[in-house]
């Protein structure tokens, strides 16, 4: 993914990442604990570290599911840790990282997974995890008639 999104991050220094399904952090099936989510977090170390090294993005942003993002952390104090975990580990100091959470009552909340950048984006099918089976994702520009209500939501939160 970073390959792909590397002309974004040259241009834009605010970028979005869209995905009702991004998570740090999964449940451990039949109990009440939770483990890092691998698939998630490479992916969003890869953009990060892709990031600052084109020296441009200045604000990361994460727009994703509250359901999914916390889980059961009301506080919201493990996603941050976890956040701010991956910022370091990508060593993106540079770069702030913010989130904000997606509203499924609104059309353009429910499915999109994208990378938008102030005035380009791409659409990930797939989303953002990387599998360990040697899949890929379909991953497009998207175009400027689909792009504008995109960055007139995303961006200009």
């Amino acid at each position: 993914y970073a390959g792909a999104v590397r002309p974004l991050l040259q241009i834009s220094p605010k970028v979005v990442l869209v995905d009702p399904h991004f998570r740090l952090r999964y449940q451990v099936v039949g109990t009440s604990r939770t483990r890092p989510s691998a698939r998630h977090r490479r992916s969003l170390k890869a953009l990060l570290h892709a990031a600052q090294a084109e020296r441009r993005v200045e604000i990361f942003r994460l727009m994703v599911s509250k359901r999914e993002a916390l889980l059961e952390d009301a506080d919201e104090s493990r996603f941050q840790a976890d956040l701010a975990e991956l910022l370091r580990e990508a060593g993106a100091s540079d770069i702030v990282v913010e989130y904000d959470f997606l509203d499924t009552s609104h059309p353009l909340d429910r499915h999109p997974r994208y990378l938008l950048g102030n005035e380009c984006g791409l659409r990930f099918d797939w989303g953002f995890d990387t599998m360990d089976d040697n899949s890929t994702n379909h991953v497009e520009w998207i175009g400027a008639a689909a792009l504008a209500p995109l960055l007139d939501r995303f961006m200009c939160r």
